[in-house]
């Protein structure tokens, strides 16, 4: 462990190459206080006008969540001037359900939540940060002007698009294997996964978006289709909301062949018992035999 510090009452400079090292942000990132088992880089500060400006240059962290390169830059806030801070950084690596930890307090808590909880297990691969504004007001929006960029390849993530302890109400079966982007354009968030899985189900051309992640009443929309074996498929949407009524009459059924399920979800954030999800399964002709059927 080494750090070589250079300063006068004019600025300075840190080089640091460490490990076992902790970083304290409160009231700015979910998780205030950051241990890394490896830190790298140069820190430099000099006097500007009333205050410090501080540069932050080649940086390297890491832990078990993350492996982030980033060069960043803080400057207080003073009369003349608003707070600033930018980073501009390649996440070569992190764990898609710790990701949440370091996403800023001023995001809406239902909108971390929500990634928390759908996300459930996976990794982001070489993704892009890029934050230029005042930091109490990220992600911005036009009444407060900034860059909030975060493009967040996943890979092998295990997906639950309507997070849900209700058995009663029905549920949407988690997927696995999904691969995409996960996005943040300002307070816009957007998922597009290629690919995805649920047993012999293959999920494809998933989107979804919240529109601004710091309202109240943020509403999550996702739409996708999903093809495969008729009976997983089937098995897939009877779970569901708008399939558990058709439970029972599914268990008199039996199913051969391929078909596809189209899924519309408007899910409220802070109020996931509002969710309002549409299905419905198209099947290509398949045989169809059932015994002693009766419909709700």
């Amino acid at each position: 462990e080494t750090g070589k510090i250079y300063a006068t009452e004019l600025g300075g400079k840190l080089n640091i190459s460490s490990k076992n090292t902790s970083l304290s942000l409160p009231n700015f990132l979910e998780n205030d206080y950051l241990s890394f088992d490896r830190a790298e880089g140069l820190i430099k500060w000099n006097r500007n006008q009333e205050t410090f400006r501080y540069l932050a240059k080649g940086m390297y962290l890491e832990n078990s969540d993350l492996a982030i390169d980033f060069d960043a830059e803080y400057s207080p806030a003073t009369k003349k001037a608003s707070e600033l801070l930018s980073i501009k950084g390649k996440i070569n690596r992190a764990e898609v359900n710790k990701i949440t930890q370091y996403f800023p307090l001023a995001m809406s808590k239902d909108a971390r939540a929500y990634i928390k909880s759908s996300l459930k297990s996976g990794q982001v691969i070489n993704g892009a940060i890029n934050i230029n504004g005042n930091p109490q007001h990220i992600p911005f929006d036009t009444k407060h002007p900034g860059i909030f960029d975060l493009n967040l390849p996943i890979k092998d993530v295990r997906y639950s698009p309507a997070p849900s302890d209700s058995k009663t109400q029905g549920q949407w079966a988690d997927f696995t294997n999904v691969n995409g982007v996960v996005g943040f354009k300002g307070a816009q968030l957007q998922l597009d996964f290629k690919t995805a899985a649920f047993e012999s189900v293959h999920l494809q051309n998933i989107h979804g978006s919240i529109q601004n992640v710091v309202d109240r009443n943020a509403v999550l929309n996702i739409n996708g289709e999903a093809s495969g074996s008729s009976e997983d498929l089937l098995k897939y949407y009877i779970q569901s909301p708008p399939g558990l009524k058709l439970q029972k009459a599914a268990e008199q059924i039996s199913l051969s062949g391929n078909g596809k399920l189209k899924i519309n979800i408007e899910l409220p954030i802070s109020n996931t018992a509002k969710t309002t999800i549409q299905g419905s399964v198209a099947l290509d002709k398949n045989p169809v035999s059932y015994t002693h059927l009766t419909l709700p």
